[in-house]
């Protein structure tokens, strides 16, 4: 019901992890095998650990028989049993009860014992802690199949930032040392951690607004999940590309989704467009979950979202980027201003043989410059003209070519041009599906039709688009 839903409004992909047990009470086994036919990409316990080993066991020989992957949070019950922050000076000053990280290894190696007797494949979440890294290493070592994410609180605080009792910070698992959060960062930018998680576990203000102890654990987290990214990726001195890999291509290759994660031929065009100079700041009114706690309230935050695109069709549109498109069209009308846009575009087909170009009702949608420059050094394969910085192409639906990309003027401030379809029924076209077809250049737009834009190619690395800030997606 929740894919055949997600498919119907045709706004956001979702890919279901199934229950491992029924009702995740840890007693009968779950039916995988229809749960797989429903749509579910793997199995967990989510944040409720099977205390019958014999269960467990069951379980991972069922799922080893026919290949599916289970992902675990490795946490002993009776040993965090009546924990609420890391066992460790911070909470014996506090008087706070502490979980221990054994309560981490004893269930991770648990885990990873039974899976390598039975060839299980395990994914580990929201790992915590430097010596629970040091376990799946070893594992790793051995031949086993066993891939592990962290929370992307986990790679920003540790227990000092639970300060005087903030219960925004009241987590599980809980915010561990110093020494543990420098430790699963450098197994996250060294690839040992393969994807960031953003551990979106929303509670309301009632469930906040008590003691630590007694407040209800978990934190916002999907809406912050790019911007912490990115904040991560350059405090460990990463490329744009590699920090994006960890909550993109690197998590899609964990689920087994070939056709997400990345630009390429063949893949979907889900694109999102966003500006990593532009700061944002974390308060109660941006964020749009229910659940406004998060340890990052009153932070200025790089990332500012321009666009979300879900196959090809726009789902989300920043009012910063709706304020420039109207300051730039009322400009181009007014022919003022120089030509100082640039295309973005790629080819996008569902099926159908190609046929005459019709751009007569195709719907212009303008980006500012300084929000693109690097989609096309994301692209692993590419075709066409790749001596110009452009990512050009065009988007064709059921048998017909559709949004033609064509130029748009604008002023000092910029503009650029994403042409999709808008003439079909909006029935048709809110289940229409479009993959990438062919990726080749961004293409600055030139002041007069006989001067040419500089040649770049797409391995080069980003360029300026206007006098404004360079921006990536």
């Amino acid at each position: 019901m929740l894919t055949y839903r997600a498919k119907k409004l045709n706004r956001a992909h979702i890919y279901p992890v199934g229950a491992l047990t029924i009702g995740l009470k840890g007693e009968r086994l779950s039916e995988m095998a229809e749960l797989v036919e429903a749509g579910c990409v793997a199995f967990s316990q989510a944040n409720v650990p099977i205390v019958d080993n014999g269960v467990l066991m069951r379980a991972l020989q069922y799922a080893a028989t026919f290949g599916f992957r289970v992902w675990l949070q490795p946490i002993a019950p009776f040993l965090a049993r009546g924990g609420n922050a890391h066992d460790g000076e911070v909470a014996t000053r506090m008087g706070l009860a502490g979980i221990p990280v054994a309560a981490e290894t004893v269930a991770l190696y648990t885990y990873l014992e039974l899976a390598k007797i039975l060839g299980a494949r395990l994914h580990i979440t929201r790992l915590s802690s430097a010596a629970g890294l040091a376990l799946i290493e070893q594992a790793r070592a051995e031949g086993m199949d066993v891939t592990c994410d962290v929370s992307i609180n986990h790679v920003h605080l540790c227990d000092m930032d639970i300060g005087y009792f903030n219960p925004n910070c009241h987590l599980i698992p809980p915010l561990r040392s110093q020494r543990d959060r420098e430790a699963l960062c450098r197994g996250l930018a060294e690839g040992r951690i393969n994807a960031l998680c953003s551990d979106h576990t929303p509670v309301d203000d009632d469930g906040k607004q008590a003691p630590f102890s007694e407040s209800e654990p978990g934190a916002t987290g999907l809406e912050l999940l790019l911007p912490l990214t990115l904040k991560w990726a350059g405090r460990a001195g990463l490329s744009l590309l590699d920090g994006l890999a960890r909550i993109t291509s690197d998590a899609a290759r964990i689920v087994g989704i070939t056709k997400a994660g990345h630009l390429s031929v063949g893949a979907r065009a889900d694109v999102c467009v966003f500006d990593p100079d532009t700061h944002v700041a974390v308060t109660r009114d941006s964020l749009r979950s229910q659940g406004k706690n998060t340890p990052f309230l009153g932070m200025e935050l790089p990332g500012q979202v321009r666009y979300t695109l879900v196959e090809g069709q726009v789902m989300y549109e920043g009012a910063e980027s709706r304020t420039l498109a109207a300051r730039s069209s009322a400009i181009a009308e007014k022919g003022k201003g120089g030509r100082t846009a640039a295309l973005l575009h790629w080819e996008c087909c569902e099926s159908g043989a190609d046929q005459a170009p019709n751009s007569s009702g195709a719907k212009l949608l303008r980006m500012p410059p300084s929000t693109i420059s690097t989609i096309c050094s994301t692209s692993s394969s590419t075709s066409g003209d790749r001596s110009t910085l452009a990512m050009v192409g065009t988007m064709r639906r059921k048998g017909r070519r559709k949004g033609v990309a064509s130029e748009c003027s604008s002023g000092a401030s910029g503009a650029c041009g994403l042409t999709h379809d808008s003439t079909a029924e909006p029935s048709t076209t809110a289940n229409t599906r479009y993959t990438i077809m062919r990726i080749s250049s961004i293409r600055p737009t030139p002041h007069s039709p006989s001067s040419t834009a500089p040649a770049l190619p797409l391995n080069t690395a980003p360029r300026r688009l206007s006098s404004n800030s360079t921006s990536n997606t």
